[in-house]
C-alpha cells in the first residue's frame, strides 16, 4: 500500500511540534511529527529534528520555527505545538 493509499482509509495527517527550549547548559530541540491515525492504531513520522546549539537565542529559535512553519506541509496545515522549558538544576537534583 503505498503512502497515499494508506492516508485516504485512516485520513489527513495531523502534525505536533515537541519545543523543548533549553537554558545556557541545555540543547534546544524541536522535533516534528506527522500522525497518521489515532489511539493505539496511530503511527508516527519524524519529518524534522533539530538541535540549536549551546547559547542560541530564544528570538533566533523563534524565527526558526516561524520559518518552518511557513513552508509545507506545516503551512497549510494547523500543527500543535508544546514547549517546554529545560531546567537543568532539577536533572541535577538540587
Amino acid at each position: 500500500m503505498t503512502p497515499h493509499e494508506h492516508n485516504q482509509i485512516i485520513g489527513a495527517p495531523r502534525y505536533v511540534l515537541g519545543l523543548d527550549l533549553g537554558q545556557s547548559q541545555d540543547f534546544s530541540a524541536l522535533c516534528a511529527l506527522e500522525v497518521h491515525g489515532a489511539g493505539e492504531q496511530a503511527e508516527y513520522h519524524c519529518l524534522y529534528l533539530k538541535r540549536w546549539e549551546l547559547m542560541t537565542s530564544y528570538p533566533t529559535i523563534v524565527s526558526d520555527l516561524s520559518l518552518m512553519l511557513r513552508r509545507a506541509p506545516l503551512s497549510t496545515n494547523r500543527p500543535r505545538l508544546a514547549v517546554r522549558r529545560s531546567d537543568s538544576t532539577r536533572r541535577r537534583g538540587t
